[in-house]
């Protein structure tokens, strides 16, 4: 049986979101039956349980991007996408930059990702958003 504790990169997602949107946030590893890594839900005094929700599956490279699916993670972004298709639920991929210096972290939607001349799918630096403002566009969304 895999361990299913937290990895280094979710642990340190969850806190450096936490530290940016504030302590209303709180984040859990995911359930796993779909694959998702972390969800990070936002809670208020009228809605103590759950406000808003974000899946992220995280992503941890050495050169981030351009970032092109193999079989298995085709398989999940499939899943992705027909959650997102059947009920209105994005996940967004976290990709976390190993080593070096510079922006850490980088933000993409599943909906966003391109296309390559041959048809398959990936994740281009342009096709992501770096970690301030993935923080501004989350804020907004929360009237914040």
């Amino acid at each position: 049986m895999r361990n299913r504790s937290r990895t280094r990169y979710e642990r340190e997602l969850i806190k450096v979101l936490r530290e940016e949107l504030g302590e209303n946030w709180f984040g859990h590893r995911g359930a796993h039956s779909d694959g998702v890594d972390v969800l990070m839900f936002h809670s208020t005094e009228t809605d103590p349980i759950m406000f808003c929700g974000i899946r992220f599956e995280v992503k941890s490279k050495n050169k981030p991007f351009p970032f092109y699916l193999d079989k298995r993670e085709r398989e999940q972004y499939d899943s992705y996408k027909s959650i997102l298709d059947l009920y209105g639920v994005e996940t967004v991929y976290a990709f976390r930059k190993v080593g070096g210096r510079g922006k850490q972290w980088w933000f993409c939607n599943s909906s966003d990702f391109g296309i390559t001349k041959n048809g398959n799918v990936c994740v281009r630096q342009e096709n992501a958003t770096p970690m301030q403002d993935f923080i501004t566009s989350v804020k907004a969304i929360n009237g914040n």
